[in-house]
């Protein structure tokens, strides 16, 4: 109570105070809040600053006309803060009861996350256990190249590829189905029994069973593990599996599309039973809580049997974040969550804002590299049209428009005629948080907190960003975001596509191996660049461990492994001692397939021209190998 009486003093300070009674607008996107802070010291005479705890907090603030006092009020509202009393003006602090319950919320976060993981993850070893071909004693001999004596058409060999694949698809559905419903009876009971933790479970336990091939191959790995292995996988280490014959860890045929028995037809219409070869890297790590599953394919009778079909990213299989997910029920109980309800009314906060949308306020072109919007943008444009008073923590997240995300840029004004049909809009599709306060709007990011810890501060954007919006980076630029950030900071699945002036998605790619080169001496980089590349006799002692680690990420990326360098670390131990003969090159080279082909001047040969495009860029290009048969590439794009 004492507490309580002493925060609503401090506000009442800070509304009452004389000096800032003169209306002052505002029209601050993105703004840091010791930025905005030291602007309006030099306006108003009074002193503000900001505890060091919380000065990397952004706030988006548009206001016309009111007065100053009580667009501060707000913006400590909006940022769970207060402003208190100091010599000569007032200081932005959150007290300790506060930032523990935020605290403590992200955690119970964390361990339910990572108890949802072991949950999915128990759920392939079970569905892997019932699976009627469980038992199936070893991967297929190989067939590439085998020819069946009768002469089929094209037609038919497709015919029976679709019956093989559909009576698999059958055998599954029906698996499936039967596992379902011993898991729906669970729940049933368990709702009768009005056991609210035996409910949860229980719902756990069905929504683990949205399983493909990668999840019930995988299940069936973990199961072949043994009590040490799985130990070490929960601390951290990489295992590696494979449907080749050798192997510890095995996957099946059987538990993939392409079974290995695959029919194609030839030129003379004969038909050849196809061979593939199926690999999975994964790793969870206890660091950050991200699992990752990289599954390669490589079809031998392809015309280039070394590359994959395909790599894909593990992390999406299981991994989410508040910036995605509901809460949990069983989080809802906790201190920090009840706070959060007022700003959860998608029905009532609405109706508090009737005002009139001028549907003819102009937009403007998005700050953003690749015209992505924050909520702040969409806010402002809300403020300018309707005049509302608008205070909103802020932060780089974009705002979700998957509707338009990677086609059309999304829109600012789309087409509501009044203030509460946007904002109903922006918090049940787009989870805003927001609430009516003496006026004003007030609003906030869904899963602001767990990106907390993750954003990266301004004080280093304000280092690599430039003013003006770049499809591509510099060099410069690439290098020194590799140095400031750290990963979690540009995942784009922590903090739901960063939104910078700079195109990030490549650099996000590459960055441990930015990281790395930029680390090399202008020697090294001359090693690097030649046909061998550099190992680690050439590296300084505190590189080894850095280069390790950067090539088992790249191949946990999902990056286009050859089936060579797949093959040696399935067969001999996906782990730092396997990697410890990998050589690292880096060469400046062009991207050959934005080039255009044309006749040379002799006309004696066709010869490659780089496209105007092709011209504006220079492309970097990173691979890592353990011989000269062997290779992972990735590459970069930078601005000329």
């Amino acid at each position: 109570m004492v507490l309580l009486g002493l925060v609503i003093t401090l506000q009442g300070g800070v509304l009452s105070d004389t000096r800032l009674t003169a209306p002052k607008d505002f029209d601050v996107s993105l703004n840091q809040i010791t930025d905005f802070c030291s602007d309006v010291s030099g306006s108003s005479g009074v002193r503000f600053s900001v505890a060091k705890n919380i000065q990397d907090l952004k706030v988006d603030v548009f206001v016309d006309g009111r007065p100053l006092g009580e667009t501060l009020d707000k913006v400590a509202k909006v940022l769970d803060c207060q402003w208190v009393p100091v010599e000569r003006g007032y200081r932005l602090e959150m007290d300790v009861p506060t930032a523990n319950r935020e605290r403590n919320f992200v955690k119970a976060e964390d361990d339910l996350r990572l108890a949802d993981l072991k949950l999915k993850l128990w759920g392939c070893q079970y569905v892997a256990s019932k699976l009627p071909y469980s038992n199936e004693p070893d991967s297929i001999k190989p067939l590439s190249g085998s020819q069946d004596s009768h002469v089929l058409t094209r037609k038919e060999a497709d015919d029976q590829f679709m019956a093989d694949f559909r009576a698999k698809q059958q055998k599954q559905q029906e698996f499936m189905a039967r596992i379902t419903k011993e898991f729906d009876d669970e729940l049933k009971a368990a709702v009768i029994a009005k056991d609210e933790t035996r409910t949860d479970e229980a719902i756990r336990r069905i929504s683990a069973l949205s399983f493909g091939s990668r999840e019930s191959s995988l299940g069936r790995v973990l199961l072949q593990m043994s009590t040490k292995e799985t130990e070490d996988f929960w601390n951290g280490v990489p295992f590696a599996a494979s449907t080749i014959p050798g192997v510890k860890l095995r996957l099946y045929q059987s538990d993939f599309d392409h079974s290995g028995r695959t029919f194609s037809t030839g030129p003379d219409g004969k038909r050849f039973e196809a061979e593939y070869r199926h690999f999975v890297f994964f790793r969870y790590n206890p660091i950050n809580g991200n699992f990752k599953a990289n599954e390669l394919e490589f079809d031998f009778n392809s015309a280039k049997p070394e590359q994959p079909l395909g790599g894909s990213q593990g992390g999406g299989m299981f991994s989410s974040t508040s910036a995605y997910s509901n809460i949990d029920p069983s989080l809802k109980k906790l201190p920090f969550y009840t706070q959060l309800e007022p700003w959860m009314k998608e029905k009532e906060t609405p109706l508090r804002f009737p005002q009139v949308t001028d549907i003819k306020t102009p937009e403007w072109d998005s700050p953003w590299a690749g015209k992505l919007l924050r909520m702040g943008d969409h806010l402002r444009w809300l403020h300018r049209a309707t005049g509302i008073p608008i205070v909103a923590q802020a932060d780089r997240s974009v705002l979700p428009d998957y509707s338009s995300f990677g086609r059309t840029p999304p829109k600012l004004n789309r087409g509501k005629s009044t203030a509460a049909q946007d904002l109903r809009m922006l918090m049940e599709e787009y989870r805003c948080l927001a609430k009516e306060d003496s006026g004003y709007l007030l609003a906030r990011n869904f899963g602001y907190w767990s990106r907390r810890e993750k954003e990266v501060p301004e004080v280093i954007w304000k280092k690599v960003e430039p003013k003006d919006s770049d499809q591509l980076p510099t060099v410069e630029e690439a290098f020194a975001i590799s140095t400031l950030f750290v990963e979690t900071q540009l995942s784009s699945r922590e903090t739901n596509y960063p939104v910078s002036r700079l195109n990030l998605t490549q650099i996000i790619d590459c960055l441990d191996s930015l990281k790395l080169y930029a680390t090399f001496s202008k020697q090294q980089q001359e090693i690097a660049a030649s046909d061998d590349g550099i190992g680690m006799s050439d590296l300084s002692g505190s590189q080894h461990e850095q280069m390790l680690n950067t090539a088992l990420k790249v191949i946990l990326q999902g990056y286009r492994c050859t089936y060579e360098l797949a093959r040696s670390l399935a067969l001999n131990g996906f782990g730092l001692d396997q990697l410890r003969g990998i050589r690292f090159t880096a060469k400046w080279k062009p991207r050959v397939s934005n080039y255009k082909i044309i006749q040379s001047a002799d006309g004696a040969k066709l010869v490659e021209q780089p496209t105007s495009e092709e011209l504006k860029r220079q492309t970097l290009w990173f691979t890592f190998s353990l011989s000269k048969q062997e290779g992972l590439t990735q590459s970069i794009d930078f601005k000329k």
